[in-house]
């Protein structure tokens, strides 16, 4: 999946050509951060990170300019931002079977749209969703019996987590993002190693062999195909 990207939206119009008593072209750098971390302090989403994490956050995002009546984007187009509306206003629409424009809704300030990845490999409904402390990894559970690791920006599976019987209800990091707790209709929880690193360190002070290519895909969730064996040959005496 293309990497991700972290969009500031201002949709500039006659009534709205100014912020803060100047031309948004003509801000400085450090002007446009400090108003932009003003901005993100507002949002209920951001308030609890610190000045740092805000002057980080507001570094990240790429700002965008678009006209009246300009085209972002069209429904089926790649998800590869995410968009926060920092002036103006978005309207999504959709076309009836006539092809008449239906307005959905619209966007203002402080509101987000786009998507930055979407997650898909569950075989049924997903029932949780948490991210890791440090915001690198989401886990998900499912009714598939599974709950899964992935990549937050880029959306890629990097660990299938099996073992239950019955649907997983709940999954979720440990506060210091070492483990993964999953827990099932079943009637078990199950409590996984967060990082595939640190299983490999656990079963080597266990293990005195390597690891056989089966083994690997089970208990270290590896995406790997192992050989068939060549089918044994039984003959009359």
């Amino acid at each position: 999946m293309t990497q991700s990207r972290l969009h500031i939206a201002s949709l500039v119009n006659p009534l709205h050509r100014r912020y803060n008593g100047a031309d948004l072209a003509e801000r400085s750098l450090e002007q446009r951060v400090s108003d932009r971390m003003e901005f993100l302090k507002s949002l209920s989403l951001f308030a609890r990170l610190n000045d740092a994490e805000l002057t980080a956050l507001a570094k990240d995002f790429t700002a965008r300019h678009f006209q009246q009546g300009e085209t972002i984007f069209f429904q089926g187009d790649p998800g590869q931002a995410l968009y926060l509306i920092e002036a103006g206003r978005v309207r999504i629409y959709v076309h009836d079977e006539s092809g008449q424009e239906i307005s959905v809704i619209f966007l203002s300030a402080g509101d987000i749209f786009g998507e930055v990845a979407v997650l898909r490999g569950h075989e049924y409904a997903v029932t949780s969703a948490q991210f890791s402390p440090d915001g690198e990894y989401i886990v998900t559970a499912g009714k598939d019996k599974t709950a899964r690791v992935w990549e937050a920006l880029t959306g890629n599976e990097v660990a299938i987590l099996r073992g239950h019987e019955g649907e997983i209800t709940n999954a979720q990091f440990s506060p210091d993002g070492k483990y993964i707790v999953t827990a099932s209709d079943d009637g078990t929880v199950r409590v996984y190693l967060a990082h595939s690193e640190d299983l490999i360190a656990l079963a080597k002070t266990r293990v005195t062999r390597d690891l056989t290519c089966e083994e690997r895909v089970q208990y270290l969730h590896e995406d790997r195909v192992c050989a068939t064996p060549p089918p044994m040959a039984v003959k009359t005496p």
